[in-house]
């Protein structure tokens, strides 16, 4: 399931912008990438004696003729969001649909252009260039009730910065990432109808605010990952029946976090990358029938725990990894009927183990180490 759905970003953006220049004497040099608007200085005017002077009638300099002066305001925000870097995508009406602003710092400003496009559908902002992005700033995506990705990563948004986005009911998709939301932050994600996939990565979120999303009837994908969440939390996840993928890299979650999770049938994948889970703990997963993705790099699962997945007759993808993988647990994975593809990391597999697994099981894709 795709950023995870990395995260799964595919943006596609084509860097083109519509900047129709309607200034007389423009002619047809501006088109789609009409973005650098010169600035033209009018010619003097044709009298006698005026020779090269370059001075109208009036004996006045020549004034200079911004074309952007011609523009709609509209057109002006793609000059500016342009000019700065920002990667934007137009769909078949030529309104912008689609923003990613990259390696672009993000700054109030150019999040106030923002607001002169409604059709917007996809806003990505993340890679830590946002840190001046104010309250204000993000208050002027308020009217745009058309988006349905968001991703507001490592703004520095707090729990007061949310009113904004309670009202963008089309939202599938939001990633509040390295923001500084707490609990208190996510009652205002109760409003959006629609929100299917949310990524609270790096927050302050803890097992309080899980109950709030169990709220979110719509939920699919939740990302926790290097949150505060504990074995208690997974409690709240268990009742989340319409959840499909859960994150919880890096966090404090054990074999008791998953003797909750086991009982919430319709995970489909499952990331415990960097948890307290081990052996023991894989056994309450038995009941996850739909599991197909199942990350435990980073645990205390050894050989052991590996012969356990057996029984999970639709994984497909597994990351393992640990000084207690070996060639044997390597083997044991060889028998999940549906397996395409392991990923291995920090393990004891050995380069002969792992040339006879490609050799003996050349369908299923093998990485790392």
């Amino acid at each position: 399931m795709q950023r995870l759905f990395t995260k799964f970003r595919q943006s596609g953006f084509a860097a083109i912008v519509l900047v129709p220049l309607l200034a007389a004497g423009c002619g047809d040099s501006a088109g789609r990438d009409g973005i650098d608007v010169p600035v033209r200085t009018a010619p003097a005017v044709d009298r006698p004696g005026a020779g090269d002077s370059g001075t109208h009638s009036a004996g006045t300099p020549a004034e200079p003729l911004d074309i952007r002066t011609a523009l709609t305001p509209q057109q002006r925000g793609l000059y500016e969001l342009r000019k700065a870097g920002v990667r934007v995508e137009l769909n078949a009406q030529d309104l912008l649909e689609a923003v990613d602003f990259g390696e672009t710092q993000v700054t109030d400003r150019l999040l106030k252009q923002l607001a002169l496009f409604p059709s917007l559908k996809r806003i990505l902002i993340f890679g830590g260039r946002a840190a001046s992005v104010t309250t204000a700033g993000v208050q002027h995506l308020a009217g745009l009730t058309n988006l349905e990705e968001l991703f507001l990563e490592d703004v520095p948004l707090s729990d007061a910065g949310m009113d904004p986005l309670s009202g963008l009911t089309e939202l599938r998709e939001l990633s509040l990432e390295g923001t500084k939301i707490t609990d208190f932050g996510l009652l205002r994600l109760k409003e959006l109808p629609h929100l299917s996939s949310l990524w609270l990565d790096y927050t302050f979120v803890t097992d309080a605010g899980l109950k709030t999303l169990a709220e979110i009837p719509t939920l699919e994908m939740l990302g926790l990952r290097s949150t505060e969440v504990t074995d208690a939390g997974m409690a709240v996840i268990a009742g989340m029946q319409g959840l499909k993928v859960l994150v919880l890299n890096n966090t404090e979650v054990s074999d008791a976090g998953l003797a909750a999770i086991g009982r919430n049938r319709t995970l489909e994948n499952l990331r415990l990358r960097n948890t307290r889970v081990t052996d023991d703990g894989l056994q309450h997963l038995s009941g996850l029938t739909e599991l197909k993705e199942l990350r435990i790099a980073g645990t205390e699962v050894t050989d052991a725990g590996l012969k356990q997945l057996q029984q999970f007759s639709g994984l497909k993808y597994v990351s393992v990894g640990g000084g207690g993988v070996t060639d044997a647990g390597l083997e044991h994975l060889a028998a999940l009927p549906r397996l395409i593809s392991v990923h291995l990391e920090n393990s004891q597999v050995t380069d002969e183990g792992l040339a006879r697994f490609r050799k003996n099981y050349p369908n299923i894709e093998v990485d790392g180490r």
